[in-house]
């Protein structure tokens, strides 16, 4: 089986190295799937935010509250990493759904701001079928 080594998969080997309770490492690569979708979606979603950021189709509310959602994340995700490696698979799981639960309310945020821009821009004229 080829792995890619995204810095996620190397930060996890180097902290099995360091864990009190060595956990295998057949157990981690079976159980990364979760947690590198999760940081997979995150990439995606920063650069959805900077991206609309820089063409100005997001508020700086919006901005706010995207930052704040990710604050709550990023601990998430490094605890979760953390009990992957300690061998604790029901609280990397729990911390997982949390960090997705976050990246969900980043998604509500972004989707939300992209759509109040939609109908700011359009004029009534624009939503009235003339022949």
């Amino acid at each position: 089986m080829m792995i890619k080594y995204t810095p996620t998969i190397l930060v996890l080997f180097m902290l099995v190295g360091c864990a009190p309770a060595l956990t295998s490492r057949m157990t981690i690569v079976e159980n990364l799937d979760p947690i590198l979708k999760l940081e997979e979606r995150a990439y995606r979603m920063q650069a959805r935010v900077a991206a609309l950021s820089y063409m100005g189709k997001i508020s700086g509310e919006t901005l706010l509250a995207v930052i704040y959602h990710y604050d709550v994340y990023y601990p998430y995700y490094l605890a979760a990493s953390i009990y992957l490696t300690n061998g604790q698979l029901d609280e990397y799981k729990k911390a997982i759904k949390l960090a997705g639960v976050e990246l969900v309310a980043i998604q509500v945020l972004i989707d939300g701001s992209i759509g109040k821009n939609r109908l700011s821009q359009s004029s009534p004229r624009d939503l009235i079928y003339e022949r």
